[in-house]
């Protein structure tokens, strides 16, 4: 995950890099049209040929819904990724922002799913699990952070980490917890 991060960043640097005879400061402008219409996107791309095109209801079957529903996340996040992954580090910044916005929402509905199908003694375990998660989380954004300390891709870093964590942390919940049968 470093490695993919390094990279990511690395690109950002070069193309910010390509300003002869400005100044190279970054602004904090507006991401491109281009990135805001695609966080816009809420249309669902189209699934593999191999997945069935009849979508699961969550009231039929949550956790194949959901499995569903975050490969539909993945699949319009990547277009995302693909319309800044060569932008300004203010492009960068709001998109990784949107990404993040996208997998927390996703998150926090998988959880409240997860809520209505555990006991109040399961559900407490999952609750001190999920602290225990946020505060492993939050603190591998800040060593990812500290690697770019003061400069302009350590909000860029920071997001990232959290993104990526929080993407993971939703297909975990669906895989650990979700059960197959109807809410």
């Amino acid at each position: 995950m470093k490695k993919m991060i390094y990279l990511f960043v690395a690109l950002g640097v070069l193309s910010g890099c390509t300003t002869i005879g400005k100044e190279a400061v970054p602004s904090e402008e507006e991401p491109p049209a281009e990135t805001a219409e695609l966080a816009e996107e809420e249309s669902a791309p189209s699934l593999p040929e191999n997945q069935s095109m009849e979508r699961e209801t969550v009231e039929e079957n949550p956790k194949a819904y959901y499995l569903l529903e975050l490969e539909r996340i993945d699949l319009t996040l990547a277009k995302l990724e693909n319309s800044y992954k060569n932008g300004s580090t203010a492009a960068l910044k709001a998109g990784e922002a949107e990404s993040l916005r996208r997998w927390d929402k996703a998150l926090n509905e998988i959880y409240s799913v997860i809520r209505s199908q555990l006991s109040s003694e399961e559900m407490e375990e999952l609750r001190l699990k999920q602290l225990d998660w946020i505060s492993a989380r939050d603190q591998q954004a800040a060593e990812a952070a500290a690697e770019f300390a003061d400069g302009t891709l350590e909000s860029v870093a920071q997001l990232s980490t959290v993104r990526e964590l929080t993407k993971e942390r939703c297909f975990f919940l669906v895989n650990t917890y979700l059960k197959e049968d109807a809410i």
